[in-house]
């Protein structure tokens, strides 16, 4: 550094997080645009003066100050192009587009974790997020794993029914992100970390815009393999398994030619 001027630093270090507790606090605060103050305090700093041809003197100094870390936006979180690639009796799996905008001085690069997504308050499913790198301006992932998934145990089909029937009529809906969380899906297991549930975002979700769907249109390995309907032991399968489907969603027709 030289007297009297401005200086720039660019350090590179690892934060040892000793509090968890509180820098989750600190990190959910801090992505909800609220300025977080950080206190730098040292009571032997060692600072070389250079004097020129007398050489360098060094000095033990005490160091304490305010570090100002500005608040991140998270927003405009879209979610598009839902395909769906795979689905079971308790499980409906697809690849969607997923753009957000991030405004900050901040790039956060997550661990792999994962997030649950809950859907009018109720926990409808989850999405994994593997080595995300969120950067000031727009962000997009091209191909987001999202598994909505139902169960005995999981009093959510009638919401699933909801959702769905929402979506192939075309209008745009929200839902819930919520984690990072701690678990094991698909024989894969998310440790905990620190910043473990500091997000919470709400995601547009686009409907249906490909155009009608076709009677039988949504036809998957599942479908074509049948189930067993549960009130009549009758075993189904093809483009009459899709109405009555494992998750209840419900189809409007529109037009039968």
């Amino acid at each position: 550094t030289k007297a009297n001027q401005n200086n720039v630093y660019d350090i590179e270090t690892t934060l040892q997080i000793s509090n968890v507790t509180q820098f989750r606090i600190f990190t959910k605060r801090l992505v909800r645009n609220m300025d977080q103050t950080w206190r730098l305090s040292a009571d032997t700093v060692t600072l070389g003066v250079h004097l020129g041809p007398l050489g360098t003197v060094n000095y033990k100094v005490a160091m304490h100050k305010d570090l100002v870390l500005p608040g991140v936006t998270l927003y405009d979180f879209v979610s598009s192009q839902f395909d769906v690639f795979d689905a079971t009796n308790d499980t409906v799996r697809a690849l969607s587009r997923l753009d957000f905008v991030v405004r900050g001085v901040f790039t956060f690069v997550l661990p792999d974790t994962l997030m649950s997504i809950y859907f009018n308050g109720t926990y409808i499913g989850y999405a994994p997020l593997y080595s995300l790198r969120m950067q000031p301006g727009l962000n997009t992932i091209t191909q987001q794993n999202m598994i909505i998934e139902s169960s005995a145990n999981l009093d959510n089909r009638d919401l699933l029914s909801v959702f769905f029937g929402t979506y192939m009529v075309g209008e745009t809906q929200r839902v819930e992100m919520r984690g990072p969380v701690a678990g094991t899906k698909d024989n894969v297991s998310f440790v905990e970390t620190v910043l473990d549930g500091v997000l919470d975002s709400s995601v547009i979700t686009l409907g249906y815009d490909n155009g009608a769907i076709a009677f039988g249109g949504l036809v998957t390995s599942a479908t074509l393999n049948g189930w067993t309907v549960s009130t009549t032991g009758e075993k189904i399968r093809g483009a009459y398994a899709n109405f009555l489907n494992p998750l209840n969603v419900s189809i409007q027709i529109t037009n039968l030619s």
